[in-house]
């Protein structure tokens, strides 16, 4: 019978079994080994690190804010400023990541900022919009997933050269021993106990996907719904009929609170607020509404 630690090394070398499940199974072996720095560890890649994560967490990505009109766009201001505010520390655990990498929709990834460094970012605008930070390409998100895998791999490798091979989920006494042993150098391939610290002007933000129904993007929806309600006067003033948009609005804003079992009633509304807006089609802002409106509808 192949022992545990043999299983998480194929397992390491077979693509199709995820690093969720091998960390999993590292969990049992640390347990059993008595490895509680690294079972802490396993712990933190499995439900997400509260407030540090290690240096190989902090991707650089692009700094973006959402304009409802435009769409997102590039976050400007001194280089250093924008140097400071493009590293995501990525604190989701990885079962999330996974999840998140298999949603084809998903088109990037972005780590949203705290609201201090929102309204740093909004200080002097005359539009202050909410949502805003790191953009991040999927293939940086895959990579934080391969350095786990290969940090497991390694190891693994080190139990496996200090004659730490278990039977089955059991190891002996002296295997035991020998972990314990050895897991002080293995420390160093997860700098555990030295883990760097988080990036505070990012603050707490989890880690997104791009999220969309029907290819319908429900984020940007509901930073468009905002920016009309808090624009109401102005759409009175272009020829909308505020009252019907207010009722689409509403209707909308329920439908996307469960939107697999309303998605019917989302596009729906969300076409009878495009009609609403298309009687003032004349103001421009009107037409970079539906421009955004249609954008979002995937239309």
């Amino acid at each position: 019978m192949a022992g545990l630690i043999e299983i998480i090394e194929m397992g390491c070398l077979d693509e199709s079994q995820s690093v969720s499940s091998l960390l999993r199974k590292m969990k049992v072996a640390a347990a059993k080994l008595n490895l509680h720095p690294l079972a802490a560890w396993i712990n933190n890649e499995l439900v997400g690190y509260d407030d540090e994560v290690p240096e190989y967490r902090k991707i650089w990505g692009e700094p973006k804010v959402f304009n409802p009109y435009r769409g997102w766009i590039d976050i400007s201001g001194p280089s250093e400023f924008i140097r400071n505010i493009s590293l995501a520390p990525i604190n989701n655990s990885i079962p999330s990541i996974e999840s998140s990498l298999k949603d084809k929709e998903n088109k990037f990834f972005y780590f949203p900022y705290n609201p201090e460094m929102v309204e740093r970012i909004n200080e002097g605008a005359d539009i202050k919009l909410p949502r805003m930070g790191v953009h991040l390409n999927i293939t940086s998100i895959e990579a934080l997933c391969a350095r786990v895998r290969d940090l497991i791999l390694e190891w693994s490798l080190d139990m496996h050269k200090a004659g730490v091979r278990g039977d089955g989920l059991d190891f002996s006494p002296k295997e035991v021993e020998a972990a314990v042993a050895t897991n002080m150098t293995v420390n160093n391939h997860i700098n555990i106990g030295s883990i760097g610290g988080s990036v505070g002007a990012l603050g707490v933000g989890k880690l997104s996907g791009d999220i969309r129904l029907d290819n319908i993007d429900l984020k940007a929806l509901s930073a468009l719904i905002a920016e009309l309600r808090q624009n109401e006067s102005a759409l009175l003033a272009a020829g909308v009929n505020i009252e019907e948009v207010k009722d689409a609005l509403d209707t909308i804003e329920a439908a996307t609170n469960s939107p697999e079992e309303k998605a019917g009633i989302l596009k729906g509304s969300l076409i009878k607020l495009k009609d609403s807006l298309l009687v003032a089609s004349g103001s421009a802002m009107i037409q970079g509404v539906v421009t955004a409106l249609r954008t979002i509808m995937g239309a």
